[in-house]
């Protein structure tokens, strides 16, 4: 992740539990467009394979986020 200002403060991120406000300061950043996360791919999860092949082969410039979809017990796969 890269800050997008250079006047908003580095932030203190812990290494340990419990990351909730850690987690929701991040989200405030977000959320102000101070904080640019650097997603070079996106895509769901059945195409996990192609997100590997692309992150080893060095061809996504940032991370890769794969999208999960929820479905209920009765929802087919």
């Amino acid at each position: 992740m890269r800050l997008t200002s250079k006047f908003v403060r580095q932030p203190q991120i812990t290494k340990a539990a419990p990351f909730g406000p850690d987690l929701a300061y991040l989200i405030h950043l977000l959320e102000k467009g101070e904080l640019d996360p650097q997603i070079g791919w996106r895509g769901p999860w059945e195409r996990v394979d192609e997100a590997i092949d692309a992150l080893l082969g060095r061809r996504v410039p940032g991370k890769a986020v794969l999208d999960l979809i929820l479905r209920g017990p009765t929802d087919s796969m």
